[in-house]
């Protein structure tokens, strides 16, 4: 199929180029299904996570649509066999650093993690990985087996929140201060952000489930 200099084509389609416009930004204005996790317009707009991933056939290539502005002249795909393949792979990479234990997490039922992890059949590989204890701090749990790195949390964290560490070891940590140091209503917005249940608000008696603390 030819396309014309002015256009792009998209899933077979042609669309008229717009100028400072993501793939991402293209998907919602005309409705298509291009999933996101670490994704978080205006606060996380840097790919971290890889599943909106899309093919770029002019530079033969998967490109992050969240942050990759769609180019002049090139062709693209959004939904096709081997897009789908790589964000199941780029969800089974999060899973093997996942304590993939849902009957007690406090996301159960409402984890897009989950959701994506079972759309596209992604598979978790047996590690022998450890998993730190929970943090209960003041206003907010932190569940670092549960949690992704999706980046999301440190957005919106007021500078209270950084990673540390690399590979597996990396984990959201507090910065410079502790997690009781993180005020009542930055923990509010970072549990609320979070699409696992890494974070998760903190109330006493719910708290004191599943932890050994009586």
């Amino acid at each position: 199929m030819t396309i014309e200099s002015h256009d792009l084509l998209i899933d077979g389609n042609h669309y008229s180029y717009i100028s400072e416009r993501t793939l991402l930004d293209y998907a919602t204005e005309h409705g298509w299904d291009i999933p996101t996790l670490c994704h978080f317009k205006g606060v996380s707009d840097n790919a971290h996570c890889m599943v909106c991933a899309v093919w770029d056939d002019t530079l033969g290539r998967f490109v992050a649509s969240c942050e990759q502005w769609v180019e002049r002249g090139h062709v693209y795909e959004t939904q096709g066999q081997r897009v789908r393949e790589f964000r199941r792979e780029a969800l089974s990479l999060m899973l093997y650093r996942h304590d993939f234990r849902c009957g007690t997490c406090s996301a159960k039922g409402k984890c897009r993690f989950f959701d994506l992890v079972r759309e596209y059949q992604a598979k978790k590989v047996k590690n022998a990985m450890t998993f730190p204890e929970k943090v209960i701090a003041k206003h907010v749990i932190y569940d670092a087996g549960k949690c992704i790195l999706c980046h999301r949390c440190i957005g919106v964290s007021q500078g209270c929140l950084t990673m540390h560490h690399r590979a597996e070891q990396t984990t959201v940590s507090p910065a410079p201060g502790s997690w009781d140091d993180i005020p009542p209503d930055v923990a509010h917005d970072i549990y609320e952000v979070c699409p696992t249940g890494a974070l998760v608000s903190y109330e006493p008696i719910e708290a004191m489930k599943g932890t050994g603390i009586s």
